[in-house]
């Protein structure tokens, strides 16, 4: 230990004039140990128990041998290597044990150094891993360079009983760690997507201010995958699509930046429409509400829109409700958003029909026989008993085999007109309530109700 201690005093004196290596990442030692550049980047101190060999090398067309003898039992080669203060570096170089003379080792080793080449740290060393007669890989990993450290010493050496002799080759100077600055670098160019199940694959088009490739990943690889900077569309549903960035030994890992994937089922085409009715009559003052149906049932866009070509017969709202306004006839017509499909109705409108009531109209029981008599009494022409309808002949409903109490009834073929009688046709009894008169508006609403009369069967 002595001896070493004291052969580092020796390199240290020798090492000021030794040329300089940069170090990169990474950085190869003076590959192969090739004559031509051996002496100018490697120092020898133990002459010719170090030199270059042909014909048994790991890469290259030379290695070099360090042998001991009887009286160092050392010997070693060196090599200064410009590094930055504040990172960690790993040293590594490859060795084929030829001949053990007796405990024999090889050596890796490292000292950081000054400007002026002084060390500035303890000298590190540990044994290699050599195997006889196969080149094996060592590697050495530094502590980080102190502030104002300039150069590293990469140290070989072989120490063992006389004879002993090891073969290096390929070594090299890695940067592994140590504190860095990185410059920040950014994402840009994704924004909100939709799309529909049927759309094909599409690309992603963000960009890092690095121009570093960016990556992409989806969160929910049932409604999309991600191939590259290609997407796939699976599925109706939402997914997260995510760009990174990782950064490399210049630019800091750029924060990740998403954007949401909307993808909608595919689109179910209209192909019809259809109304309730193809026809309508109103009269002047009436409404009603047509119903559209847009077939098929699940199709996606099932709006329509509601047209007349003759507003001033009948208007239609966007609900299908339609208005009739004057007598003549007008089209309603539904239109479908999708695809354009339609379907009409022809509306017809009527006058509405004024009674003077002069005389108002009135149930006569004759017999068995009903009938209305009075103004108006051939519009009345629509027949009920007990709210059923019942058929007239030339205006007379018989009421043979009818007993006991009867609701009658008559209407107008517009609905504008109503008359209804309560009657018990048992004997001796021709009349119960009288005659109920009621005048209706174009809306079916009351308008008057006459006195009730008394009408007598002649039974």
């Amino acid at each position: 230990m002595k001896k070493i201690t004291l052969l580092w005093v020796v390199c240290l004196i020798t090492f000021v004039g030794a040329t300089t290596v940069h170090a990169q990442n990474p950085t190869v030692l003076c590959s192969g140990f090739e004559t031509e550049d051996f002496a100018d980047v490697w120092t020898n101190d133990f002459g010719d128990l170090v030199s270059v060999v042909s014909g048994d090398q790991y890469s290259g067309t030379k290695s070099c041998k360090l042998i001991t003898d009887a009286s160092s039992q050392l010997s070693e080669v060196y090599q200064k290597v410009e590094i930055t203060a504040g990172k960690a570096y790993t040293l590594s170089i490859y060795n084929k044990l030829l001949n053990n003379g007796g405990n024999g080792a090889a050596m890796l080793g490292y000292i950081f150094l000054d400007e002026s080449g002084s060390n500035m740290t303890e000298f590190v060393s540990v044994p290699m891993t050599s195997t006889q007669g196969a080149w094996v890989k060592s590697s050495l990993s530094t502590d980080i360079a102190p502030a104002g450290a300039v150069y590293i010493w990469f140290d070989l050496q072989v120490t063992g009983g006389a004879g002993t002799s090891i073969l290096f080759d390929d070594a090299s100077i890695t940067l592994s760690g140590g504190a860095t600055t990185k410059t920040a670098q950014t994402i840009t160019g994704l924004s909100a997507i939709s799309k529909t199940a049927s759309d094909v694959d599409f690309d992603m088009a963000a960009t890092a201010s690095s121009n570093l490739a960016v990556t992409y990943t989806s969160s929910n690889t049932a409604v999309a995958t991600v191939s590259g900077s290609k997407v796939h569309i699976v599925g109706a549903g939402v997914s997260t699509i995510t760009a990174s960035q990782a950064g490399n030994d210049t630019y800091a890992v750029a924060p990740d930046v998403t954007a949401t994937l909307t993808v909608a089922p595919t689109a179910v085409a209209v192909t019809s429409v259809t109304l309730n009715t193809s026809t309508l009559a109103l009269v002047a003052g009436g409404s009603q509400t047509l119903t559209a149906t847009v077939t098929p049932d699940n199709a996606t866009n099932k709006s329509v829109s509601w047209t007349s070509n003759n507003t001033a017969v009948a208007t239609v709202d966007n609900t299908g409700k339609v208005t009739a306004l004057t007598a003549g006839t007008a089209t309603i017509t539904v239109t479908t958003t999708d695809g354009s499909k339609t379907a009409t109705c022809i509306v017809t409108v009527s006058a509405a029909i004024s009674y003077t009531w002069l005389l108002a109209p009135a149930i006569a029981i004759e017999g068995t026989n009903l009938k209305v008599v009075g103004t108006d009494a051939d519009k009345f022409t629509l027949f009920y008993i007990n709210d059923q309808a019942t058929t007239a002949t030339g205006g007379v409903v018989s009421l043979a085999g009818k007993t006991g109490d009867l609701s009658l009834k008559a209407t107008t073929a517009d609905g504008t007109g109503l008359i209804k009688l309560k009657v018990n046709l048992a004997p001796k009894t021709a009349v119960k309530d009288g005659v109920e008169v009621i005048k209706l508006n174009v809306n079916n609403k009351q308008l008057a109700v006459s006195s009730k009369q008394s009408v007598v069967s002649s039974r």
